[in-house]
Parts: structure tokens; C-alpha cells; sequence
């Protein structure tokens, strides 16, 4: 733009270019993630120009004023409450203007609440309750969709479900697995290592079944940590009347070399126990086949691979522990649930730090064979509730560290 320079008297200099108008008016560019649920609280960050100095954001009228962080680019907040699902306008305002050219979508996500009971076998009903969930939700256990969905209204009014447990693949099988329900609409929501399959994965052969597969008295699934010495096998098996046959197992290294057989027969119902095996193990894992042939003939084999410790007596974690929700928001009553599986009955003690190595809270625990869970309310041990950020746990039994995690605090 020029500047004019005028003198009373009619004279006058100009200057060309002399001066630019900077606009100050927020730009809206994108935001992330573009859909969330109508009960707010969705933590979306919106990205531009000009938006440090943005005084109010809107969606579809709902007004937020108050912003988890802001710079001139990007701009972090969570999302009010709406009236109902649909697409709304997202726009920002300062003194200077208005940009009203992106849109969110609302949707009823669905929210896993409970899973009751929280381990079990294929074949056993379940329970989830939570909310949003559409008549027809599909669910999943891991990658495996149930079959068998029964729809019913819980004690506050929310759709539920009772759920058949589906069976799981033997090869895929490693431990607690996510359960995701998903919407016709494509709205999900995904609860991690929310059901420890308690089972062993042999799968009945004719009238045939097996129940519970035991190393040295412990009962096992794939992939636990077992002894470096085997010296006992016991398999329950349930089976028809009359039917008799013969059970084995080989055990071999990853590789597949050949560490040792044992055979028995049985005949009617009862556990099959072989006894004085003397199995040493000498690699870090190992593969076990089971063998089960009815008297006719007929076999079928069941793969199991296993993590071998050197130390018999020493509490070891099978798998990693992990968190659910994370983040998750104990200013609002929230709980976080710290789930974990132990190769052997041990006390456990859970530590929980500050990202600067400040301890916070610590819980001790009995724990079992198999999967434990442990919560914590956000609380310190002074009572206060923490601030948003960066957690750090670790799991300790007989003075040694089983694992850590992680987890976030974002109210």
C-alpha cells in the first residue's frame, strides 16, 4: 500500500509500497482426529496460522475457551458435550476475524466398560457392558469374531451383551487378548488384554477332549515360561464311555530336535500323569507335541512352544504388562487397570515414578499363576491426585524387576 504525505497547503509526497496490513485473522488448515464421541472430551489438535492468539473455539456452537496447549500453528483441546451425532462446524475466533472452513463429526462411540467374567475357555459366556453399542455391534476377541451374541438392556438403560467365547487358533494363541466391539457405522472401541483364555488348546479328537495340560504340577498354555527340567506331564482328559487309547508327547528344541518321549494309555475318564521323565532342556525355547490316538486309530497332534528359564524357582513375567485405559483421566473417577502374568505364585510389588524418578505410589500384591491385575485411582500416596503427563512402573518380586510400562495421566 502507499503512503501519502499532504501539507495544508495542497503539496504532497508519495511513497510507494511504503506499507503492508498483516492479517491477523486465525487460518484453519486441518485437524486431528476428525470424528469423536458425543459425550466430548476427545482430545483434538488443530493446525494453521495465526492461532496463538484465538480467544474461542467452536463446534457446531459449543463453545471452548479453555485449551490444553496453543502456539501460532497448533491448537490442543478437548471437545464439548453435543446434543447429538452428526457432522458440525469447527471454527476459531480472535479479535480480528473468524475461520469457519473445517468440519468434526460426532459419533456415539461405543465404550467398553466391563468384561465379566475377565478369563475363561472357548465356549463360555461372558458379559460386556458399556455404552453405544448398536444392536448388531460385531465382536472380537483378538482377530476372532464371535458367533454368538446375545443383546439385552443392563440395569442403567445401555445396551450389553452376552458373549459365547470364541475358540481360539492354537498357532495364534499367546495370552490375554484385546476384546473390540465395532459399530455398523464403523465406530469401535477396543479394550486391551481385556480376557485371559484359561484353556489348554487341545481340541477334541472323536469323542475325545482334553481339559488341563500340566508341566511339573503347573498348569500350562502356549507360550508360559516353564522349568529347564520336566519331570512330570499330566493331561485331563474327558472323554465317552468306553473309548480307550493312548497319549504321548515329544519334546523337542525350536529347532525340532528330539529331547525326549513318554507314553501311557487310558481308558474311561481321568487325568493321564507321566511321572520321572527326566527331560532336561537346554535351549531358550522349546516346542512339546501331544499326541492323542483313540484305540481305532485316529491321532491328532497339539503344538506348544514354551520359553525355558535356567533358574527353576525364579518369578518370571510371561509376556509384557500393559495398562487400560491409557491415557486415562483420574480427575474424573477413572481408574486404570495394570495387567500381568506370572509364571509362578510370588509376591509383587508394583512401583510407579515420575518421568523425573520421583516415586509416587506402590502396591503390593499376591499374586497368582496366570493373569493378575492391579488398578490405580491416579492417587499418590499423600492422596493427591497426580498431574497430566508421563508415568513409569515397574513390577518387582524377590528383589528383582519382572518388567515396566507405561502410562498417561490427561485429564
Amino acid at each position: 500500500m502507499d503512503i501519502v504525505i499532504s501539507n495544508p497547503d495542497g503539496g504532497s509526497s508519495t511513497i510507494a509500497d511504503g506499507f503492508v496490513y498483516i492479517s491477523s485473522v486465525p487460518v484453519l488448515a486441518s485437524l486431528s482426529p476428525s470424528a469423536g464421541d458425543v459425550a466430548g472430551s476427545t482430545a483434538v489438535t488443530l493446525i494453521g496460522s495465526n492461532l496463538d492468539t484465538v480467544v474461542t473455539v467452536s463446534f457446531g456452537g459449543q463453545a471452548v475457551t479453555a485449551f490444553n496447549s496453543q502456539s501460532a500453528t497448533q491448537l490442543v483441546l478437548l471437545t464439548p458435550v453435543a446434543s447429538q451425532a452428526g457432522v458440525v462446524t469447527v471454527s476459531v475466533s480472535n479479535p480480528f476475524g473468524t475461520d469457519a472452513s473445517l468440519t468434526f463429526n460426532y459419533t456415539r462411540q461405543p465404550i467398553i466398560s466391563t468384561v465379566d467374567p475377565s478369563e475363561g475357555s472357548a465356549g463360555d459366556i461372558i458379559t460386556l457392558t458399556g455404552r453405544n453399542f448398536d444392536s448388531g455391534a460385531r465382536i472380537f476377541f483378538g482377530s476372532v469374531e464371535a458367533t454368538s451374541i446375545i443383546s439385552f438392556t443392563d440395569a442403567d438403560g445401555n445396551r450389553a451383551f452376552s458373549v459365547t467365547v470364541p475358540d481360539q487358533s492354537e498357532a495364534d494363541f499367546e495370552g490375554p487378548v484385546d476384546i473390540r466391539v465395532l459399530n455398523a457405522d464403523g465406530s469401535e472401541d477396543t479394550r486391551l488384554a481385556a480376557f485371559g483364555y484359561v484353556f489348554s488348546p487341545l481340541q477334541a479328537i472323536s469323542n475325545v477332549s482334553v481339559a488341563e495340560f500340566r508341566i511339573n504340577s503347573i498348569p500350562v498354555i502356549n507360550g508360559d515360561v516353564i522349568d529347564s527340567t520336566i519331570t512330570q506331564v499330566e493331561i485331563t482328559l474327558t472323554q465317552a464311555v468306553g473309548i480307550s487309547g493312548r497319549v504321548s508327547i515329544n519334546v523337542g528344541s525350536a529347532a525340532g530336535a528330539s529331547l525326549g518321549t513318554a507314553g501311557t494309555t487310558f481308558g474311561g475318564n481321568g487325568t493321564v500323569t507321566m511321572n520321572s521323565l527326566a527331560i532336561s532342556l537346554n535351549a531358550s525355547s522349546v516346542k512339546v507335541t501331544i499326541n492323542v490316538t483313540e484305540a481305532g486309530g485316529d491321532t491328532v497332534s497339539y503344538n506348544y512352544t514354551f520359553t525355558v528359564t535356567s533358574v527353576t524357582d525364579e518369578t518370571a513375567l510371561i509376556g509384557i504388562p500393559l495398562n487400560y485405559p491409557n491415557p486415562f483421566k483420574p480427575g474424573s473417577g477413572q481408574q486404570t487397570a495394570i495387567g500381568f502374568k506370572l509364571n509362578k505364585a510370588d509376591t509383587v510389588t508394583l512401583y510407579l515414578y515420575s518421568i523425573t524418578g520421583q516415586l509416587l505410589w506402590k502396591t503390593t500384591h499376591t499374586g497368582n499363576v496366570g493373569y493378575n491385575q492391579l488398578s490405580w485411582d491416579g492417587r499418590s500416596d499423600f492422596g493427591a491426585v497426580v498431574g497430566n503427563g508421563l508415568y513409569i512402573y515397574k513390577l518387582v518380586a524377590s528383589g528383582k524387576v519382572l518388567g515396566t510400562g507405561k502410562l498417561v495421566v490427561l485429564d
